[in-house]
């Protein structure tokens, strides 16, 4: 079984061996308010995991209508996504990496058996401890666990 935080590894890897982010760009696995880069000098995307909630047992139908009850569940992960750029590069530099993010994952992204199910993008502000703009965004993977 693969977990989530191992999920979100291979993620990063596939993204950053695409070429489909700027190549100026660095994408990190970061555990939450571990990473405060001073001073940002390029664009800088930290991956990660927020949340994950794991759900009842999933049932299986045979062919007769009978159900049983298997051992695999429905995982739902929330990976917060901080988007980094130089104060000088301006806001839309955050959104325009986003749309990136954004695009690379539903279309372009092998995603190990799982699957996207919600983005969310939040406010861009100015972070005075890393001297850098700041874009949080967070999106929601979900897949079947199986022992």
């Amino acid at each position: 079984m693969t977990s989530v935080h191992e999920r979100v590894e291979l993620i990063v890897q596939n993204l950053s061996a695409s070429g489909l982010m700027p190549e100026e760009c660095s994408m990190v696995i970061a555990y939450e308010n571990d990473i405060k880069p001073y001073p940002v000098t390029k664009p800088i995307v930290a991956f990660a995991v927020d949340k994950i909630t794991i759900g009842e047992r999933l049932v299986s139908i045979g062919e007769d209508g009978s159900q049983t009850q298997t051992k695999n569940r429905t995982v739902d992960s929330v990976i917060k996504v901080s988007f980094f750029v130089p104060y000088a590069s301006g806001p839309e530099t955050c959104f325009s990496l986003f749309n990136s993010l954004s695009s690379a994952l539903m279309f372009n992204t092998t995603l190990h058996e799982a699957e996207i199910t919600g983005f969310h993008c939040y406010d861009c502000n100015y972070v005075r401890d890393c001297g850098a703009l700041v874009l949080e965004s967070d999106f929601t993977l979900q897949f079947t666990a199986a022992p």
